[in-house]
């Protein structure tokens, strides 16, 4: 399984969306950003960000500012593509310093 890691920065709900071919109305999803250290092939590493939608914005709140390791799903919707995210039912875990 894989897993990220990193500061949880912000904790934010999509707005709703009208679907233009329909007129139905999708909610908007619950989403955490999460900034971590991304390993480089030098040996290096550089911080950056990524979004991932949540089941429930409650169960990370109260995280804003911890480090925590979520589970990781990937799946590419297209060439050239990633999209990622926390799998049904990944809970967060605090990571101790």
């Amino acid at each position: 399984m894989f897993q990220v890691t990193g500061q949880v920065l912000h904790v934010y709900q999509e707005p709703d969306r009208t679907d233009t071919e329909t007129g139905e109305i999708q909610k908007g999803k619950p989403k955490v950003q999460i900034l971590g250290d991304v390993p480089l092939a030098n040996g290096e590493t550089k911080r950056d960000m990524v979004t991932l939608s949540v089941d429930r914005k409650s169960d990370y709140e109260s995280l804003v500012g911890t480090t925590i390791s979520v589970p990781l799903g990937m799946f590419s919707p297209g060439k050239g593509q990633v999209v990622y995210f926390i799998p049904k039912g990944g809970k967060p875990t605090i990571c101790k310093a």
